[in-house]
């Protein structure tokens, strides 16, 4: 059974504008280092450093843009 809970538990626990996210479920460290489980695919522990490895790139250019067009929006 499939409840998403580790994805609603970072959604009630982390205030988005800090930056910061809080996993409040009492399993999520357990999930976080474990090898344990599916592991097939994109699957499997320390998904934080396996997403920031791949996706690294876009990620800095994102928001690279985003600071871009803030400061764009304050001048006008």
């Amino acid at each position: 059974m499939c409840t998403r809970m580790l994805k609603k538990s970072v959604i009630l626990g982390s205030h988005m504008v800090s930056g910061e996210l809080v996993f409040i479920a009492p399993y999520a460290h357990r999930r976080y280092y474990s090898k344990s489980g599916k592991l097939n695919g994109k699957r499997g522990s320390r998904w934080f450093h396996r997403m920031w490895a791949a996706r690294k790139d876009t990620i800095v250019r994102e928001v690279k843009n985003y600071a871009r067009s803030g400061i764009s929006r304050l001048r006008t």
